[in-house]
């Protein structure tokens, strides 16, 4: 007999290429799409995780987009240090499958970078890609200021978006 917990928790599944997501619709609450674009979110992402929920009976597992990023005026400053944080990546075959789904050259450019317009725009993208919710990393991009300036604005848009 399976172990269960209660009361029940809902797990979500970090989720890369075609087996992840395969496996995320059968099985898991929730896929949380790693270094993926809202082009590929919507082109790819959410079409095959439906695609699974179907063949499997299942609902449709929420999607909760994730991306770094920073309210900033040092944009180049912030693009360099997230470059730094983030290319690695380029070069695993199924985070390099997924860059090239979105037509990127490195990973540093899924970070959002710029002011508060840039942000809400990116925030409205993943949300018209059909991500259910969005978890934003701070990563040390910015200064203390500019992260302040973030959490204020992404502070902002959530509650715009419960209203």
């Amino acid at each position: 007999m399976m172990p269960t917990v209660n009361p029940p928790v809902p797990v979500l599944l970090a989720t890369s290429g075609p087996l992840t997501l395969r496996v995320a619709a059968e099985l898991a609450d929730g896929a949380l799409p790693l270094l993926t674009g809202p082009d590929t979110l919507a082109d790819f992402t959410i079409p095959t995780l439906a695609r699974h929920a179907a063949a499997a009976g299942r609902p449709m597992p929420r999607v909760i987009g994730m991306v770094g990023g920073v309210v900033t005026a040092d944009v180049a400053g912030a693009r360099d240090r997230a470059a730094r944080a983030m290319d690695g990546y380029g070069a695993m075959p199924v985070y390099r499958a997924l860059l090239d789904r979105e037509n990127i050259s490195a990973p540093a450019e899924l970070a959002v970078i710029g002011d508060e317009q840039t942000m809400a725009a990116a925030v409205a993208r993943y949300a018209e890609a059909g991500a259910d919710e969005l978890i934003f990393a701070l990563t040390a991009l910015g200064s203390a200021r500019d992260e302040e300036r973030t959490w204020a604005l992404l502070g902002e848009l959530s509650r715009t978006a419960r209203t």
